[in-house]
């Protein structure tokens, strides 16, 4: 019953999309930290498990925030939103309650000053982005920008960061990782967000939805997609591969420039909207969502078998994940 009714909360405030297309590329973050600093099993599994409290407080708050700010434009669109049958109370109760949950974390997490400024600065982004007065969301690229910055970047350095702290502190290199990872994060969370509004674009124009889309055009939008996105993307993902080789060993990642030049040339017609979100999905996403963090994993239980039974974790919570996409490559 406890099982069934969390799943339907998880449903109910869409907390299930960063589950599935953003959690399993987060979680790699402190995969990859756990490697380089060779953090032991039981602090890494409780590090672990108190991440995810905070990444479902930081994901609920922003899909309250964005859905209660949507509710007139989604209900002239004739779009569900679950703000849309809740009172201001038990918005504010909702909101209240994933702040909890972004608190609570930071008993056990190592936190400091810079710790702080990056709590404020998602929550602070997540306001901006769906509220007016400024209400970024309708202001054409500074939306897509800080859609980028909440949904990728802050986390993904935050991550780093705060694992980083669990022993030994940045270092010296941090800064130089941090940008790469941000840049890297940046490219993926912009074209994310770009091929969205295109997927949107007739909701939108229905209701004059001020997106980046709307305002440039489908043609343009996919062009920088196509020339300036990718391309860029593509640079900062090798760039941090080059990163995971040279401070973890992790030698098979680089096999992936191989999968990709082999699927890129095999693929490269199919760069026109909706064939577009298919090649990315299938050079890009999935690697990052299901290949990276089982590839930290893997290295992680040859220095330690006991985390093994953290591979079995992962599968677990994000097997929608990994047995569909498995199945859908196999046989479909």
């Amino acid at each position: 019953m406890q099982v069934k009714t969390l799943k339907g909360l998880f449903s109910k405030f869409r907390l299930l999309d960063p589950w599935r297309y953003k959690a399993p590329a987060l979680i790699a973050i402190p995969y990859f930290v756990i490697c380089t600093r060779s953090i032991g099993f039981a602090q890494s599994a409780w590090l672990l498990s108190v991440s995810l409290a905070l990444i479902i407080g930081f994901a609920g708050f922003g899909y309250v925030t964005n859905d209660w700010a949507d509710i007139a434009k989604d209900k002239e669109a004739g779009k569900f939103n679950m703000a849309a049958g809740l009172s201001k109370a038990q918005l504010c109760a909702l909101l209240f309650g994933f702040m909890v949950l972004v608190a609570l974390p930071w008993l056990i997490l190592p936190f400091t000053v810079f710790s702080a400024i990056l709590i404020a600065l998602e929550l602070t982004l997540f306001v901006l982005y769906a509220f007016r007065p400024l209400r970024l969301k309708e202001k054409g690229f500074a939306g897509v920008f800080v859609d980028a910055l909440y949904a990728h970047v802050v986390p993904a350095v935050f991550a780093a960061y705060t694992f980083c702290l669990a022993k030994g502190g940045p270092g010296n290199g941090f800064i130089a990782f941090a940008i790469i990872l941000g840049l890297w994060q940046l490219a993926w969370g912009i074209r994310n967000i770009i091929l969205h509004q295109l997927d949107d674009f007739e909701n939108d124009l229905k209701v004059n939805n001020r997106t980046f889309v709307l305002l440039t055009g489908k043609v343009k939008a996919l062009k920088l997609i196509q020339y300036v996105l990718l391309p860029f993307e593509v640079f900062m993902f090798f760039a941090f591969l080059t990163q995971t080789v040279l401070l973890t060993d992790v030698n098979l990642l680089v096999l992936y420039v191989v999968f990709f030049a082999a699927l890129a040339l095999a693929n490269r017609d199919k760069l026109a909207h909706p064939a577009l979100r298919n090649f990315c999905s299938f050079l890009f996403d999935d690697f990052y969502l299901e290949c990276l963090p089982l590839c930290f994993l893997f290295f992680m239980v040859l220095n330690d078998w006991r985390f093994l039974w953290l591979v079995l974790v992962h599968i677990v919570i994000f097997r929608k994940n990994i047995i569909t996409r498995f199945i859908s490559n196999a046989f479909g």
